[in-house]
């Protein structure tokens, strides 16, 4: 795995994270400017977690995983290929001098 391929997946990994960061704001300012109190805004943001059922939670925890192992998996054995691939073209270099 190539660093501009690293890359491309942390920017999409950035801009996911982004995206929710900037919807939850959304979605709590729009609970403060309608006249909700603070701690019944951020009840409103918790309140779809506390409804959901056991095959909802499995659903949300897969989603969440496929979508942070891929990338999180991804750089490991990038990580992983790096160590070894430096030690195999150090070695390879060495025996044909």
């Amino acid at each position: 795995m190539d660093g501009k391929k690293v890359m491309t997946m942390l920017k999409i990994l950035g801009i996911t994270v982004l995206l929710f960061v900037s919807l939850v704001a959304l979605s709590f300012a729009v609970d403060l400017a309608m006249g909700t109190g603070f701690e019944t805004a951020l009840s409103n943001l918790r309140t779809p977690f506390q409804l959901m059922s056991a095959a909802e939670y499995c659903v949300l925890i897969l989603f969440l995983a496929v979508l942070f192992g891929g990338q999180i998996a991804s750089v490991w054995a990038k990580k992983k290929n790096g160590r070894q691939g430096g030690r195999a073209a150090k070695k390879g270099t060495g025996g044909n001098s």
